[in-house]
């Protein structure tokens, strides 16, 4: 009789990593209106009416203290109707199975799974710029100051996909998933630029009208969570990160922040 063990098929996803599927799936989430400092919880199941404001809520209220985003809600458009569309909720569990809250056909689990496939290859990319910002702050900044200074960070990044990529930041998980990823990319050049590779860049591409948040955010990362920058890195990095910018084409079918990361891993094999 065989003692093998059987393969561990369970799947663990962590808030952002939800997040990011449900963004891939055109999830509404934003109608629901919870804060997405919320996403760092654990058990947490966020549904209810769409004119329910979830920030009141006693299960919000409780789960900003602690947990996972266990559930995550789309929405399908009709094939024969585009213009009406019914809601999906895919429910994620410990041992690795997903339900499904209403049936869905091959088509629809295909596009689920590519969802769940490209998040869990990106998923180093997917850390949250709030996140970011915690790894360091304390060491820039007086208590008070701290708050103003991430709102600053996060701004600048909205204004940045916005400008560049005409995401709207009345869309806040769009913009949301974006500025995340902008900010994840970043950080992956300058690890590639103490990695002892060639710090190859066009002098033409450092953007000279972006928001100083954006240098200061990537600076002070690199200064307090990276050793052995070169003299350089900074420009490599956002000279890379415009330079991507310009090669991406956010009005193409099937664009998504996704596409940056698809991108700059070819560009760049970070």
């Amino acid at each position: 009789m065989s003692s093998k063990m059987p393969p561990n098929l369970s799947l663990n996803l962590e808030g952002m990593e939800l997040l990011t599927i449900q963004y891939m799936l055109d999830g509404k989430n934003t109608e629901y209106g919870y804060k997405f400092k919320l996403l760092g919880l654990d058990k947490a199941s966020f549904s209810g009416s769409r004119d329910e404001d979830m920030l009141d809520t006693s299960l919000v209220q409780t789960a900003e203290e602690a947990g996972d985003l266990r559930k995550v809600k789309f929405y399908i458009h009709h094939v024969e109707s585009p213009e009406k569309s019914r809601a999906v909720k895919l429910n994620f569990y410990e041992d690795g199975h997903i339900t499904s809250g209403s049936e869905i056909t091959p088509e629809e689990f295909d596009k689920i799974v590519e969802a769940i496939s490209a998040t869990k290859t990106y998923s180093r990319y997917l850390n949250s710029l709030d996140d970011l910002i915690d790894d360091y702050i304390t060491e820039i900044n007086l208590k008070g100051e701290r708050e103003k200074y991430r709102n600053r960070v996060s701004h600048a990044f909205e204004e940045l996909s916005s400008n560049e990529l005409n995401v709207s930041s009345d869309h806040v998980v769009d913009s949301y998933i974006h500025s995340m990823v902008l900010a994840n990319i970043g950080i992956g050049l300058y690890k590639k630029s103490i990695s002892g590779s060639d710090l190859d860049y066009d002098p033409s591409m450092v953007p000279t009208d972006w928001n100083p948040y954006i240098s200061k955010f990537f600076e002070n990362y690199a200064q307090y969570q990276m050793e052995g920058i070169p003299e350089e890195a900074h420009n490599f990095v956002v000279s890379n990160i415009n330079k991507l910018l310009d090669a991406v084409d956010p009005t193409e079918e099937g664009y998504s922040a996704i596409t940056l990361l698809e991108e700059a891993q070819q560009q760049y094999d970070l």
